[in-house]
Parts: C-alpha cells; structure tokens; sequence
C-alpha cells in the first residue's frame, strides 16, 4: 500500500476514535427516574396520613366547674341564710321525723331528681335555709371529706378537730367551718375521750349550718 493511502487510512482511524471519545455516554431516562421517586415519596406521605387518621388519641374534655361540691355554706347554689325558691325543681315539700322532733322542710334533690339530702326551714322564718343535711355520697368537699370517710382520714387532714357527744341521741359529731360531721358512733356526753373512737368509724351525715 502506498504512503498517501496509510495516510489516509490512519487520519480516518484518529478521527473516528476522535468522534467516539466526544460521544456521551450512554445515561437512563433521568425525568422517568425523577417522576418514579416524586410518586413514591406522595405514596409515602399519603399512607402515613392514612395511619395518622386511623390512630387517634383518646380526648378527654374536662370542665372544673361541672363539679358540684359541699360549700362552707350551701350546695347546688342552696346557701344558709337565702330564701328559699318554692318553683325549684330541686326542692320537694317533707317533714322529717328524728329523736328530737318533727321538722319542716325540703328533700334535696339533685339536677336527676336523686335524693341528696335535706334543707331545714327556720324555725320563725319559713322561707329562709337554716340547716342542709347531707346524705348522699356522690357529693365531696373541696378537700375530699364525704359520707363514707373514715375517722383516721378526717383527722389526717384536720388533725386538731376534736369530736362531741350528745346527751339526747348519743350522736358524735366533729365540726370543720360550719360544716358538722356525724360519726357512726355513739356517745352519751359531750366530752369524750378521742382516743375511743375508732379509726375505721365513718361520716354518716353532713350538715352545712349557719
């Protein structure tokens, strides 16, 4: 082969090698990859909401106030020394029959028409509260002391109170404010010795007083 012809042949050759060294090399679909890795992460965020959706806490709505507690002076909006409302559905016309007599007044009744207790009418004026009695369970202090304490309980948390006896009935009582407690025991006399009451002994009846 002549040298024009090599040297033909050899230019060819460089420049093919040439071209294929500024080709690119060969890549994927990189807008499919794109897309493909967009739709897995809204599949992902769309399983977490559903998961999210599925799975929800317990909420508990607790309001304060709804609670109805023994008052220092009253209950259910019933205060010592305010009139008493006649038209309330709370108050049901009785007289109440005990060892010292006969006694005119109201059952106490809560907003379901259940029996909470007891309102005492002044003895000279009808219409005004002297007394509440309670007797129902459901209905606490602000402290906690209901019917059902027992006598070690109260005096944990009044540990300076000190309980009376009566002469008529026996009935034991310890008063905190103007709130009397009486005790599932008996004592013939006023002064007793504290130390006989029994820690297990319980509050049967409340009374708010004036």
């Amino acid at each position: 082969m002549n040298t024009p012809a090599i040297l033909m042949l050899t230019v060819a050759a460089t420049t093919l090698i040439a071209c294929k060294a500024q080709e690119p090399a060969p890549v994927m679909n990189t807008a499919i990859e794109q897309k493909a890795t967009a739709d897995a992460k809204i599949l992902e965020l769309k399983v977490a909401k559903i998961q999210e959706s599925e799975v929800k806490p317990a909420v508990v709505t607790v309001n304060p106030t709804s609670q109805v507690f023994i008052e220092n002076d009253g209950i259910l909006g019933f205060k010592i020394g305010a009139t008493i409302d006649m038209e309330s559905k709370n108050l049901k016309k009785s007289v109440q029959e005990n060892g010292e007599g006969d006694f005119e007044g109201y059952l106490l009744l809560d907003n379901s028409g259940e029996e909470i207790g007891f309102v005492f009418a002044d003895h000279k004026h009808k219409n005004i509260i002297k007394m509440i009695e309670i007797n129902s369970p459901k209905y606490t202090t602000k402290e906690g002391i209901t019917i059902g304490t027992t006598y070690q309980e109260f005096k944990a948390m009044y540990p300076h109170s000190i309980a009376h006896g009566s002469e008529i009935e026996g009935r034991t009582h310890s008063q905190v404010g103007n709130i009397l407690y009486q005790w599932d025991v008996y004592f013939g006399h006023y002064n007793i010795d504290q130390s006989k009451i029994k820690p297990s002994a319980k509050i049967i009846r409340m009374m708010i007083q004036g």
